[in-house]
């Protein structure tokens, strides 16, 4: 069996887990923050990207907020649009953020967590996606400065 064989073969087990599954669910308070009310829910679609190479992305950010001065290393993704489902979403964004054509491998689950400070419940919607290939992103102004690939490999330190 040669190299990517044994890739593919790799990801259809990941399917086959998968298949008919929505995954987990979890469910997050926010305890800093008291809780008054919600004014609206964020759909939003988020990936474990890997490639062949067993190499992970994730976007480096910095940002200043309401909720402080923060270095995050992330999952990629963001909000769903209107009329957009959560897969179409996250192949979008990944194409945005990491410039990545994205084979969407199985849904992972769903948290939803909650922003008191911002009266905001947030659905994100986790995938396990496996890198077809890069090419350029589309970030905005904002974003080319927050944003930076981050890529680990499973083997290294």
């Amino acid at each position: 069996m040669n190299e990517d064989n044994m890739n593919e073969d790799k990801f259809e087990k990941l399917r086959a887990k998968q298949s008919g599954n929505e995954g987990l669910y979890l469910e997050f308070e926010d305890k800093e923050w008291p809780f008054t009310y919600t004014d609206h829910d964020r759909q939003i679609a988020r990936a474990i990207v890997v490639d062949d190479e067993e190499n992970y992305y994730f976007v480096r950010m910095e940002r200043a907020d309401e909720f402080g001065t923060v270095t995050l290393i992330e999952t990629s993704g963001g909000g769903v649009e209107e009329g957009e489902s959560s897969e179409a979403a996250i192949r979008r964004e990944l194409k945005e953020e990491l410039g990545a054509e994205v084979e969407i491998l199985c849904k992972l689950g769903l948290v939803s967590d909650y922003y008191n400070l911002v009266h905001r419940h947030n659905l994100n919607h986790y995938f396990l996606g496996w890198v077809k290939s890069f090419g350029e992103t589309k970030l905005t102004r904002d974003e080319e400065e927050e944003f930076h690939l981050k890529k680990i490999n499973r083997n290294s330190p």
